[in-house]
Formats: C-alpha cells, structure tokens, sequence
C-alpha cells in the first residue's frame, strides 16, 4: 500500500492532512534537536555525519564510536535518536559485555514508556540484543524473553537467547 492509498483509506479532510503534516515535521525537527550535541560530538572526532543515521546507513567502520554511543543510549533522547544508537551500535558490530548490559538496561526503562515510537524503540533495543548480545547478560535476557513471549518483541529476545546460549 502507499503512502497516498494509506491516506487516503482513512480519508483526510485538506485540513487533517495539514495538520497531520505538522506533526510529522515538528516530530522531525524535535528529532533533529534532540541528536544535535551528539553529532557535535562524533563530528569534532572528525566523522563527517549529519545525523546518527549516516552511521546506521552508511555502514562504515565506526567501532572506534562505541564508547560514545553507549554512554548516550541512556541519555533522554528522542526515540528517533535511540533507534538510531541502537543501529548504529548493531552496525559497529559491538558485542561486548559493556554493551550488553547497556542495552538490557535501556531496554527494561523504556519497556515502561508507551506509544508508537517507543514501542520502536524497544523492537531496535531487542534487535539489538539478538545481534550482539554477551553470555553475561543470559539470566536478564531469559527474564526477559520469557515475560514479553507472544509480544512483538518475543522474536528477537528468543534470538538474543539462543545467541548467548550458543557463545557459552
């Protein structure tokens, strides 16, 4: 379905669509804003990014990031911006203990926050756990797993659950 046809479906009145266009804009400047001091932060180490993003898309080598973006994925960033670390984290191929752990502890403080972005955010956290997940983190991930079985986050945990059961 596209984009017109989705819209379309639900029938916009010329006014919904304006005001539905402002909010999607104002949540994308709010994004923007909120990403600005970390990308500060990673350019004045000399990557040439825009945004979080251009590490997730880009995939270029920036395991030399980690530290950085560990230490801002539980800073109060918009849930955009945290998907975006959590993508980032995957494509630097991070799997340490440090970051394991960081990840279950995001994830259990926004499994709290409801609504449609940060149900994003927790799908990124569990994916990322079920790509780089540590066998130190096992008895947290299990808790997990078996708490949000039949949720639209079982899938990853049980993956993250299988990985670490693997590296033991």
């Amino acid at each position: 379905m596209t984009t017109k046809e989705f819209l379309k479906a639900f029938r916009m009145t010329p006014e919904e669509r304006r005001i539905h266009d402002a909010a999607i804009d104002q949540d994308a400047q709010l994004a923007g804003e909120s990403e600005r001091p970390l990308v500060a932060e990673i350019r004045a180490l000399g990557w040439e990014i825009d945004s979080i993003w251009d590490l997730v898309n880009y995939h270029t080598d920036h395991a030399e990031l980690a530290p950085i973006l560990l230490a801002n994925l539980c800073e109060n960033y918009h849930p955009k911006i945290k998907m975006a670390i959590s993508g980032a984290l995957i494509s630097a191929k991070v799997r340490s203990e440090e970051c394991s752990k960081a990840l279950v502890a995001e994830l259990q403080i926004v499994l709290g926050r409801e609504g449609g972005q940060w149900e994003g955010v927790q799908q990124s956290l569990t994916h990322a756990l079920a790509k780089l997940a540590h066998p130190v983190i096992a008895p947290a991930l299990q808790a997990l797993a078996d708490r949000y079985q039949g949720t639209f986050l079982a899938e990853d945990l049980n993956e993250a659950c299988k990985r670490v059961n693997r590296a033991k």
